[in-house]
């Protein structure tokens, strides 16, 4: 019963995608609108996600609530934290590999909110891009999303952070 409540989600999740990315894509014309659909489309996977699997979450805490940028450092271990964060986040921007901008219709949502898109592969040079892109987006009170392992690692497991996080935080913003 689990593996067909959860193939009913992951399904319900992907035909969300395509007809809200679809209908909403006059929205892509200005960035705040952009933001809203994705917010909504969170609330509305959040919500499936408790009807369908019996998933629930307890938020404890916040995150700061100011004008003023910051950093979140999160451990990414499914795309629940990275839909929650939206949610969190007064201005979110994440940092994103760069191949997810490719992805149909999710990819111009993406770029329209402003992700910063990186190639690992070109070390150095993508972490000097990081961190200019990463200034000027914290500069304009935005909270700047990263997860400082680069993927997606299993609970528990032995960290293994990436350069680009020390790069952010030389920029001296709270993290």
């Amino acid at each position: 019963m689990l593996l067909l409540r959860n193939l009913i989600f992951k399904t319900m999740l992907i035909i969300s995608v395509l007809i809200i990315g679809i209908i909403a894509a006059p929205c892509l014309a200005h960035q705040r609108f952009t933001i809203a659909v994705a917010r909504y489309w969170c609330i509305g996977v959040l919500y499936s996600l408790k009807l369908v699997t019996g998933v629930s979450y307890k938020v404890t805490g916040t995150l700061p609530n100011s004008n003023k940028g910051y950093i979140i450092a999160s451990k990414h271990q499914s795309a629940f934290e990275t839909i929650l964060l939206i949610l969190l986040s007064s201005k979110p921007i994440f940092i994103v590999k760069r191949e997810l901008f490719w992805i149909t219709i999710f990819g111009w949502y993406l770029w329209r909110v402003g992700a910063i898109g990186i190639k690992r592969a070109d070390g150095r040079k993508s972490l000097q891009l990081i961190k200019h892109k990463a200034a000027v987006k914290l500069s304009q009170g935005h909270q700047l999303i990263i997860f400082p392992e680069g993927t997606r690692h299993k609970f528990g497991a032995k960290p293994n952070y990436r350069k680009g996080i020390i790069a952010l935080y030389q920029l001296g913003y709270p993290v």
